[in-house]
């Protein structure tokens, strides 16, 4: 769909904005959505992801800086980036194996 975009836009981020064509706009529109990643603007920490969220189904720390709060009841995977922004990822919860998967253990 990149591919053939009918305009791309060069934001003063930085970031291409690609706007797509009406077939593919339309395509797209009937297509479900399969996951939402989040990058808030206000910063999170331990403590407030514990208190918004409960605690954790599970906790993986990915390396050192990275640590993954999983909430697979809620389809939400919050990670918690110690030099970094943090994200939240969410699937719907009957797909959440999908986030689980790529972190093994």
């Amino acid at each position: 769909m990149r591919d053939k975009a009918a305009k791309t836009d060069h934001l003063a981020t930085g970031i291409r904005k690609f706007t797509l064509n009406d077939a593919d706009r339309q395509r797209a529109e009937r297509m479900p959505l399969a996951a939402i990643a989040f990058i808030p603007a206000a910063g999170l920490d331990e403590a407030i992801i514990l208190q918004r969220f409960g605690a954790p189904a599970e906790r993986i720390r990915q390396d050192e800086t990275l640590e993954h709060f999983l909430y697979p009841a809620r389809g939400l995977d919050i990670v918690l980036d110690s030099k970094g922004k943090e994200v939240l990822q969410y699937v719907a919860p009957a797909d959440f194996a999908r986030l689980r998967a790529p972190l093994g253990k």
